[in-house]
């Protein structure tokens, strides 16, 4: 990562906008289809409950296309076992909420997304990862397991 490639995340970083999923860029995941020119571009997304829960944290090259695979897991349309197991769980009243990253070299966004996306994982502890973080396999009894979760 160049120089300027690391002022410009440490920017990012420090911002007000980056570092409150509140100040995000949201609407509800149903309506990706009328987001989906806003969402040609890379950033880091959060998916949340409508009761504000942080389910998931992630990134992508383009966003749209990151926000519709999720979108079809809630439709039932999710061959990945723990994708489907977990997504599958919620309506499709989900909130995504997403962050534009495109201050960087071709070479270091990718390096940048991934370093924000842990940050705020660390930060929100997301659903997905208390129930996943160990490996993405299949939960027996979720629902069971989900109400022994400390939320």
């Amino acid at each position: 990562m160049s120089n300027a490639d690391f002022k410009n995340l440490l920017l990012i970083i420090n911002g007000n906008a980056f570092n409150d999923l509140d100040n995000w860029k949201s609407f509800s995941l149903s309506e990706l289809e009328s987001q989906k020119d806003e969402l040609k571009v890379g950033g880091v997304y959060a998916i949340k409950a409508q009761n504000e829960e942080v389910l998931y944290i992630g990134k992508a090259k383009y966003l749209y296309d990151r926000l519709k695979s999720h979108l079809k897991a809630t439709e039932k349309l999710e061959t990945a076992p723990a994708w489907k197991q977990f997504f599958e769980y919620f309506d499709n009243n989900l909130i995504a909420l997403y962050f534009p990253i495109t201050t960087f070299s071709e070479g270091a966004s990718e390096h940048a997304r991934q370093i924000l996306e842990r940050m705020l994982q660390v930060k929100y502890s997301p659903l997905f990862n208390k129930i996943y973080g160990r490996g993405h396999k299949v939960i027996d009894d979720f629902e069971g397991f989900i109400k022994t979760l400390d939320r």
